[in-house]
């Protein structure tokens, strides 16, 4: 099983915005990133769960429509920002295929830390909007980090 961790992408300010909508450069970013995961076919999630704000919920539709075979994405309690990251292990540990959580810091560094050392501390990955991280579950139902990406490394890849 494969577990894609992302990283809403860049949103505008509250005081622009009180909703914090995703900026254009963050429907470009996570466009771009599913673009080049759909080109490589490295993963390709069969769900796509996200949490309720307005952010994550975009950048689950932008990943989606522009990951050719990805499915319609899905709310997911317990995905905001400061929600239990041993809660969601815990759920984690009944599901099978690969799939992918869009969702916010520090949840998902939290998350990330708890599947693949048993703590939330210390960080095992420095999210940032746009972020991708990748963790594969082996058969003794171990975590491991296989790859991550961010915005910045896909600069001059798609739109």
């Amino acid at each position: 099983m494969q577990l894609l961790l992302l990283q809403h992408g860049e949103a505008v300010t509250k005081e622009l915005n009180p909703e914090r909508p995703l900026s254009q450069r963050g429907h470009q970013d996570i466009a771009r990133i599913a673009g080049f995961l759909a080109v490589s076919r490295e993963a390709i999630p069969q769900r796509i769960l996200h949490s309720d704000k307005l952010r994550a919920r975009q950048s689950a539709h932008d990943f989606a429509a522009a990951c050719p075979g990805c499915p319609e994405p899905e709310p997911y309690g317990g995905l905001a920002p400061l929600d239990s990251a041993t809660e969601l292990v815990n759920q984690i540990a009944n599901w099978s295929g690969d799939i992918m959580i869009v969702g916010h810091a520090p949840l998902l560094p939290k998350l990330a830390g708890d599947l693949v050392s048993g703590r939330e501390e210390p960080e095992i990955a420095r999210f940032q909007p746009g972020t991708l991280l990748c963790l594969e579950r082996d058969d003794r139902k171990s975590w491991a980090v296989m790859w991550m990406i961010r915005p910045a490394l896909l600069a001059g890849f798609g739109p």
